[in-house]
């Protein structure tokens, strides 16, 4: 018989880049990684990380595909990256500086100054998207970039995302997609001249905008897989709804990564503080968010407590006290979507001495499920529809304790999907569609996309968690000043400035 050809999917993440190998039925042969870790920084809300370390892992993962299958079988290879991480490159593509990730926090005040700047006309431009540009904004960053760093600025030739980044180095060729250029563009998927006029001089250093299908080059022939054609892809948050099968009206998912992303596929727009709706593609909105943490605040958990992440999931379910609410804001490098306050800070209230360990690995879960429930309320007045169920995936869908969990915080039949992995998965769909395995996306998720279990909401939670997410928001919005006061005070105190 003849061998089954192959799409491969490649996701940039945030720890780790991941590549896996699908049938064009959708069946999963295998998927490999290669991790890395952020750059120390001494510097608060400072998150960075060498761009360099992506190509290695790059590398790494081809060479095992190329080792375990014949060049012959993949028939179409895609890229999706993180979004949000920003690196400024010189004429020859290498970076002048480490990548700012998503998770970096220092252009908040530069955000504040550039939200300054936009009038109501540009406001109106951005119909749908969050209506203020963010600490991780490229707006912010170039803001930042320009005024503390202006000798970077100055070489600055391109500023790329991680996918646009790596692009570059395997093909040449300078490009972005409209979709992953968040904030960015207008409703046509061009760039948003008024709003890239604030900052002078950003216009030409953006890279040309292609369409996610267009094949824009070829790897060398010394790269693993030998000469490949590559097209644009797209960012994870997308990748992940086609890796979902989200692609009909009131379709959702959830990828639990190292943040929570939700999105709702819909054919109709309305502006939503807090969220973010993509240019539509064609006449269909993604309504979107990231949560700052989902994954990471289970790590940060299982450091503090000094046992394996794999331990806080051990602990919560064994939690005792679950009558007496013990609420957790995930807030530990503030919080976007839906509440974009780089200055917030994580909370544990309603501590007693009656809560043990197990109730705060509990708490820590059930606070990343109550921070996608606030967002899920603002995306259904986006999309101007009403959630029943939700796809989720991500490696944090792997525990059927958290997924019980936010099915009972959140009141919605979670879906987990036979392939967890949605970026990757994702790129490799658009990788076929590109190269014409497939007509669409639709006939793609139709052919490809399964269920493997779904999670119903508990009826006996629901008076506990309705009351513990009132509690959530309460206390969000209660502490928001002290939040924000420490945060200046750390801020002043870093830099050397009395307050």
């Amino acid at each position: 018989m003849p061998e089954l050809p192959v799409l491969v999917g490649i996701d940039i993440g945030t720890t780790a880049v991941k590549a896996s190998a699908y049938t064009v039925e959708g069946q999963s042969l295998f998927s490999t990684a290669r991790s890395y870790d952020p750059l120390p920084s001494e510097e608060p809300g400072w998150v960075e990380q060498d761009p360099r370390s992506w190509m290695l892992a790059i590398e790494s993962v081809a060479e095992e595909v190329r080792c375990r299958l014949p060049r012959s079988r993949y028939v179409g290879v895609g890229l999706t990256s993180q979004v949000n991480t920003h690196i400024f490159v010189d004429s020859a593509g290498v970076a002048l500086l480490p990548a700012i990730t998503w998770q970096d926090q220092r252009c908040a005040v530069s955000s504040e100054i550039v939200n300054g700047m936009i009038d109501s006309h540009i406001r109106s431009s951005l119909r749908g998207s969050y209506w203020q540009v963010d600490a991780s904004s490229l707006i912010s960053r170039a803001h930042w970039i320009k005024t503390f760093q202006p000798n970077i600025w100055e070489k600055t030739e391109y500023v790329f995302s991680p996918k646009d980044y790596c692009l570059f180095q395997l093909t040449g060729v300078p490009a972005a997609d409209a979709i992953s250029s968040i904030g960015l563009v207008d409703g046509k998927g061009e760039y948003l001249h008024p709003l890239v006029a604030l900052i002078d001089g950003l216009q030409e250093r953006l890279p040309p905008i292609r369409a996610v299908t267009d094949i824009i080059g070829e790897t060398t022939d010394d790269f693993p897989f030998g000469s490949c054609p590559l097209n644009v892809g797209i960012m994870d948050a997308w990748a992940c709804l086609y890796g979902s099968g989200a692609v009909h009206h009131g379709d959702t998912y959830q990828v639990a990564g190292t943040s929570e992303v939700i999105g709702v596929h819909s054919d109709r727009a309305f502006p939503s503080a807090g969220v973010v709706t993509f240019p539509p593609i064609p006449g269909w909105y993604l309504h979107a968010g990231p949560t700052q943490l989902g994954g990471d605040a289970a790590m940060w958990m299982a450091g503090l407590l000094g046992v394996d992440t794999g331990r806080i999931f051990e602990l919560a379910a064994d939690a005792k006290n679950l009558r007496e609410p013990l609420v957790f804001l995930p807030h530990l490098m503030g919080e976007r979507a839906p509440f974009w306050d780089a200055k917030s800070k994580g909370v544990f209230a309603g501590l007693t001495r009656k809560h043990t360990q197990n109730d705060l690995a509990h708490a820590v879960l059930e606070g990343v499920a109550y921070a996608a429930r606030a967002l899920i309320d603002c995306l259904e007045i986006a999309a101007g529809l009403s959630i029943d169920s939700i796809r989720i995936s991500g490696g944090g869908s792997r525990s059927d304790l958290w997924c019980q969990i936010k099915a009972d915080v959140m009141n919605r039949r979670f879906l987990r999907l036979r392939n967890i992995d949605t970026g990757t998965f994702g790129a490799a769909i658009l990788a076929g569609v590109s190269q014409n395995i497939y007509t669409d996306v639709v006939e793609a998720t139709a052919t490809a996309v399964q269920v493997e279990r779904e999670f119903t909401p508990r009826p006996a939670h629901r008076i506990r968690c309705d009351f513990a997410f009132e509690r959530y928001l309460e206390t969000y919005h209660a502490l928001k000043a002290t939040s924000h006061k420490l945060h200046d005070f750390a801020a002043a105190q870093c830099a050397g400035t009395a307050i």
